[in-house]
């Protein structure tokens, strides 16, 4: 794993990142879907925002059972509208069949390579745009609004390559966001990995560390810098 993920870095196919702060985290949810935050500052007043859901809400669940957070998530695809459905869900879960972008209104979705994939982005694909939808989205600070919060304690984001342009758009907002967790599309070839190094650069300088990147270098933990000045 490292030794194609180094030869991808050397010929700028792949982006390479430490950790920058240490602190106590802990990880939630399954082994793919499961993501790493902040142990030491979630309560159960904390709101979290889960972007991307899929079918799997292990992760939502799990930190609703250990520290009682209430959880806002949101995916307009429709087989995850179906799946969430047909579910038990706390009263701490709130879904919303609507999709997280840089603008209000409506975006075409894409099937990612089988027509019964689960999976879309906003990436348009050749070999399934016969098969693409059309979904509602919002920006995050529409949602908030709606949602009453200006402050967000935890945002998950797993939407498959559009999380460039909704972060420069959370960046002008005036939303407070203690954690960011959020996958980064650069394997995919119609984004250069380049993105993701300004990207991570321009979250660094509003004071985000990385506390945490998973093994395949695709899943970055971020932790606000005044958090760790008041822990």
């Amino acid at each position: 794993m490292h030794g194609k993920r180094i030869l991808k870095q050397v010929l700028g196919m792949d982006v390479w990142n430490y950790k920058q702060v240490t602190i106590p985290r802990e990880f939630h949810g399954s082994e793919s879907e499961g993501w790493c935050v902040a142990s030491n500052v979630l309560t159960r007043d904390s709101i979290v925002y889960s972007i991307g859901i899929g079918d799997d809400i292990s992760f939502d669940l799990s930190l609703i059972d250990r520290y009682g957070v209430s959880v806002f998530a949101y995916d307009p695809t429709p087989e995850s509208i179906e799946w969430i459905a047909r579910q038990q869900l706390p009263d701490m879960f709130h879904f919303y069949g609507k999709g997280l972008a840089h603008y209000d209104g409506v975006a075409h979705f894409y099937r990612h390579k089988k027509e019964t994939n689960i999976c879309h982005s906003m990436e348009q694909r050749k070999e399934t745009v016969e098969h693409s939808i059309e979904v509602p989205v919002a920006r995050l600070e529409t949602l908030c609004r709606q949602n009453n919060h200006t402050h967000i304690n935890l945002l998950k984001m797993d939407i498959e390559v559009t999380e460039y342009e909704v972060l420069e758009d959370i960046f002008r907002s005036s939303i407070e966001i203690d954690q960011i967790l959020v996958e980064f599309h650069h394997r995919f070839k119609t984004i250069s990995p380049r993105k993701t190094k300004d990207t991570i650069a321009y979250l660094n300088k509003l004071g985000y560390k990385i506390f945490f990147v998973s093994l395949k270098g695709r899943e970055y933990s971020f932790i606000h810098e005044r958090l760790l000045t008041n822990s």
